[in-house]
């Protein structure tokens, strides 16, 4: 509902209501060629901003993929890490059978030790 004198009591003397209305519609005249820019830019902005979330959603894809497959290499590890703890626990328990006998044991360790320290050796310069 437009705004009319009835309801504004307190303009002040000389002020003419129609007068202002006119200048009003004048001034959305000129300003209307410059509303619609506006809004053609906004669409563009909008446009621009909406390929960008497409781009992020396809990255957000990718990255899905990516930690999927990571979490396989991840369960092979887990598996293969389940098999060398087995075969650590069997190598610590023939070195506590051989550190439990006489000096010969203790020589006998030493002798193994340095023979696995070769292997790891000759495999680390593959």
């Amino acid at each position: 509902m437009p705004f009319t004198r009835a309801f504004s009591p307190t303009l002040p003397p000389g002020n003419d209501w129609d007068e202002g209305r006119r200048e009003e519609g004048a001034w959305e005249k000129n300003n209307n060629g410059d509303h619609v820019a506006l809004l053609r830019d906004q669409d563009g902005q909008l446009d621009a901003l909406g390929e960008q979330v497409t781009r992020i959603g396809f990255l957000g894809k990718e990255i899905g993929s990516e930690l999927e497959m990571q979490n396989s290499m991840l369960e092979d590890l887990d598996v293969e890490m389940d098999g060398v703890h087995g075969r650590m626990t069997q190598a610590r328990r023939i070195i506590a059978k051989l550190t439990r006998g006489t000096r010969r044991g203790s020589f006998a360790l030493i002798c193994i030790l340095i023979a696995l320290l070769v292997v790891l050796i000759v495999l680390v310069m593959r």
